[in-house]
């Protein structure tokens, strides 16, 4: 069984949404205009990540603006593109299984990996 922090970042649209949130507090639709995605999709997206408390919402009249909530998932987000193509692809590359669950479960080993067994509470010295 896979964490729910595995489960959030297990998907690459959240990924990169935290990625663009780790520059600074952005509305939904400067998320829509660098994802290239729709305001619905976007907003799903965002919506599972704020019930998972990775990130915060600030309302300022119609808009609504995003934060990351924790600077550790900022890292683990950024340790993830240094990594998935030498170490999630090379994984899937040799497996003929590419389920979602599956994605999951390669993220929650490289999670384990950084954590070296001690919790992802060590992740902050990254």
């Amino acid at each position: 069984m896979s964490s729910p922090l595995c489960t959030i970042l297990g998907n690459q649209v959240r990924i990169e949404l935290i990625h663009c949130l780790s520059k600074g507090e952005r509305t939904v639709s400067s998320l829509v205009k660098h994802c290239s995605m729709s305001q619905s999709s976007v907003s799903q997206h965002l919506q599972k990540l704020r019930l998972a408390d990775m990130v915060t919402v600030r309302k300022e009249g119609k808009e609504k603006h995003y934060s990351v909530t924790d600077p550790r998932i900022i890292a683990i987000v950024k340790l993830t593109y240094i990594y998935k193509v030498e170490i999630l692809n090379y994984l899937l590359f040799y497996s003929y299984e590419s389920t979602e669950t599956y994605r999951q479960g390669l993220l929650y080993s490289y999670l384990s990996l950084l954590s070296y067994g001690k919790g992802l509470s060590q992740v902050k010295k990254c």
